[in-house]
């Protein structure tokens, strides 16, 4: 499996840089509400944030589609979310933007 975008220490501080400024706080608030999320899984709600498709996240994390998706479902699960199209409502709710 290559690695993804975000594989790297320094380009997944960037991400981070790059969310906060659009959604101050949202990390803090993520874990917050959510402390046992994973490095991974924190950097997907990054992606899910603002709307990115599982084949772009994929590309990003260095993962397969499937893998995604499977990480997807047990943020729902983790969330308490019924649906996929929900859970990028809820991470917005978080936060609000700049």
């Amino acid at each position: 499996m290559p690695e993804g975008e975000l594989s790297d220490v320094h380009a997944r501080i960037a991400f981070k840089i790059e969310v906060e400024s659009d959604r101050p706080g949202f990390f803090n608030a993520l874990l917050l509400k959510h402390p046992h999320l994973s490095e991974d899984e924190i950097m997907l709600c990054g992606l899910l944030l603002f709307g990115s498709r599982s084949s772009e996240m994929a590309t990003k994390l260095g993962k397969t589609v499937h893998a995604v998706n499977i990480a997807r479902s047990k943020l729902n699960k983790k969330f308490h979310i019924a649906k996929d199209d929900e859970i990028a409502h809820y991470l917005r709710s978080l936060t609000k933007p700049d």
